[in-house]
């Protein structure tokens, strides 16, 4: 395997970001990387980069599933441009693909480009395919931070969650709106474009089950289609993991 770590001087992040990039060896032998789909692999609060390697198994399901992955080191951004911090969205969904399609060609087509992510990351990936629904053909989150912006609200004004209120600020402007997941899914539907493939997990134990299972009503309010995964998981790696390869066997066929 190529297991390649870029250290990426961005103009919207102040240090140089480290991102992990993944490439079974057979793909880079057979000549295939730019035939390859690719997943970004988001991590969670307090992860980084190296999360996924450490924790599960994800490296070995590349090899299996022929994948390539991408882990960025995202810090507790929430995958936005901070509201007191920096500029992580638009590194994420514009330079970094760039960057990555101009060094090592990896393909950047709708129909190779994939998303998934745990906890934080679940709503990384949902905040970045839905903002940008042409660019990623299907979004996996395991037991997201699915929360609508309200719910965040109520967090930073009641739990004293200053780490939602460093990437969030105070959610009252309405730019904010681009922040919640529930209004980005609307603003598809209006806008009558296509929504990735939707492919939520989360555990029953798990502390984030009912917010994962208040989007999923909302999904299923708005005739939206969509596969939803639950068990008798908690907010770990131990469900993570099969979810992982679970969905890498979907999207590899």
């Amino acid at each position: 395997m190529a297991k390649l770590i870029f250290k990426i001087n961005s103009k919207y992040i102040d240090s140089p970001n480290s991102t992990i990039i993944y490439i079974p060896d057979k793909l880079i032998r057979k000549g295939m990387v730019e035939k390859s789909k690719v997943v970004y692999m988001l991590h969670g609060k307090n992860g980084d980069e190296e999360s996924f390697g450490d924790y599960s198994n994800a490296y070995n399901y590349a090899d299996k599933y022929s994948l390539i992955l991408v882990i960025p080191s995202m810090a507790n951004s929430f995958y936005l441009n901070m509201e007191h911090g920096m500029r992580y969205f638009d590194y994420l969904s514009e330079e970094l693909p760039l960057y990555l399609s101009n060094t090592l060609r990896l393909n950047s087509q709708k129909e190779y480009n994939f998303l998934l992510g745990y906890s934080m990351g679940g709503f990384g990936a949902l905040k970045l395919g839905l903002t940008n629904p042409d660019k990623y053909k299907g979004i996996c989150s395991l037991s997201g931070s699915l929360r609508s912006l309200a719910d965040t609200k109520y967090k930073i004004e009641h739990e004293n969650r200053m780490d939602l209120k460093l990437a969030f600020g105070d959610c009252n402007d309405k730019v904010y709106e681009e922040n919640d997941i529930y209004y980005l899914t609307n603003k598809i539907l209006y806008e009558k474009k296509t929504l990735p493939e939707l492919d939520i997990y989360c555990g029953r134990k798990d502390s984030l089950y009912e917010v994962n299972k208040r989007y999923i009503n909302f999904l299923e309010d708005k005739g939206i289609r969509f596969n939803f995964t639950e068990d008798e998981g908690q907010h770990s790696f131990d469900s993570w993991d099969k979810e992982i390869e679970r969905y890498f066997r979907l999207i590899s066929k």
